[in-house]
C-alpha cells in the first residue's frame, strides 16, 4: 500500500515537472491583426504579399541544429528586426531561434526585399539627383543627399469599414501613418 502511494506520490511529481511549450512559429496564427501590425508594421495581407513574392528566392536555412526555419519565419524575423531596431537577441527570445540565425535570416531577406525597391521607390537619376544634390548642399551644407525621409500622421475622418478603430492613432485620432521622401523644394518623390 505504501510502495503504491509513493509510485503515485512520484507521478504527481512528474506531472508537475513537465512543462508545456507553446509553439509560437507562426504569428499569423498567434496573433490578432492589431497585435501583428503593432509588431511588424504591416498587416497579415500586407506580409502574405510580399510573402509570395518573394517565396521563389528564399532559401529554407536549418539553425545550428539543423533544424529548418521556415520561409514566413524568416521574413517575420527580418521585419522585426527592422521595423523595431530590436537587438538580435531579444528577437531570439520571440522566436526560438538562435542570434547566428537571425542574422543568417537578416543577410539572406534584407537584400531580396531591397531589390523589389526598383518597383516601389522612384528617386532622382542623373540631372535631377545633381540638382537635388545642390539643393540640400545650398540649404544644409550636406553633400550627396537625394532626399530627406519623414513619417507623419495626416488625419482622416471615421472610416466606413469593417474594423475603424485600425486607423485611431496613439493620441486617438483617426489618421493614415504616412511616410515620404521629399526633395530639398518640399516635393515628393
Amino acid at each position: 500500500m505504501r510502495r503504491m502511494e509513493e509510485m503515485v506520490r512520484v507521478r504527481l511529481r512528474r506531472v508537475r515537472l513537465r512543462r508545456v511549450i507553446r509553439d509560437r512559429s507562426n504569428p499569423f496564427e498567434d496573433l490578432a491583426e492589431e497585435e501583428f501590425l503593432q509588431r511588424f508594421r504591416l498587416t497579415k495581407e500586407c506580409v502574405l504579399n510580399l510573402l509570395e513574392n518573394i517565396r521563389g528566392q528564399l532559401p529554407i536555412a536549418a539553425d545550428a541544429r539543423g533544424c529548418p526555419i521556415p520561409q514566413h519565419l524568416q521574413l517575420l524575423i527580418t521585419l522585426r528586426c527592422t521595423a523595431t531596431g530590436g537587438h538580435q537577441l531579444t528577437i531570439n527570445d520571440c522566436y526560438q531561434v538562435s542570434q547566428t540565425s537571425i542574422s543568417k535570416c537578416l543577410r539572406t531577406v534584407t537584400p531580396i526585399i531591397a531589390q523589389m525597391a526598383k518597383d516601389y521607390v522612384k528617386m532622382p537619376t542623373g540631372m535631377n539627383a545633381i540638382r537635388v544634390m545642390e539643393g540640400f548642399m545650398e540649404i544644409a551644407r550636406m553633400p550627396g543627399i537625394v532626399g530627406a525621409i519623414d513619417c507623419t500622421h495626416i488625419h482622416i475622418l471615421r472610416p466606413a469599414c469593417e474594423n475603424p478603430e485600425l486607423y485611431r492613432n496613439r493620441k486617438g485620432i483617426f489618421s493614415l501613418n504616412c511616410q515620404a521622401v521629399c526633395g530639398p523644394d518640399l516635393t515628393f518623390f
